[in-house]
């Protein structure tokens, strides 16, 4: 029951990122 934990913060991570590249 890790796995979908993991897939979250990847997405979230990603999110992150490409809300700094967007500015």
């Amino acid at each position: 029951m890790d796995e979908p934990q993991k897939r979250v913060s990847e997405c979230a991570k990603e999110a992150r990122v490409r809300s700094i590249r967007l500015r």
